[in-house]
């Protein structure tokens, strides 16, 4: 094996270096998509099952049946009618719900229960 001089160990060490260094800032580039923020359209609320909880909640439960990334029936994402923003919001899915017209629902994260919200994309 070959014997290196100082200068061949330290041209070595910074290659070494440069090397780690860009796989690790390529790593971070390559991030899993975040499963968090998550809009998807429901075109006829008609369609949508809901429950009245003992809790002041209004549980949506098929919100699956119009997209199959979010979670299932039954308890997942409501909206909390005991705040005025919950009220306001379940007031325009009831109108929504009325007139069979689609609408944007917002959900915090498709894999974890939460509130929902809804908006005009």
């Amino acid at each position: 094996m070959e014997r290196m001089t100082p200068a061949g160990e330290t041209s070595r060490l910074h290659w070494l270096l440069w090397t780690n260094l860009v796989l690790l800032l390529g790593g971070l580039s390559l991030s899993a998509p975040a499963l968090a923020d998550y809009w998807f359209h429901v075109p006829d609320t008609s369609q949508l099952k809901y429950v009245a909880g003992n809790d002041s909640k209004i549980y949506l439960r098929n919100l699956s049946q119009f997209d199959s990334t979010v979670l299932g029936c039954c308890y997942n994402y409501w909206i909390d009618v005991s705040t005025p923003g919950g009220q306001a919001i379940w007031a325009t899915l009831l109108t929504k719900i009325q007139s069979a017209q689609g609408i944007w629902i917002f959900v915090s994260s498709q894999t974890a229960q939460g509130p929902v919200y809804l908006g005009d994309l």
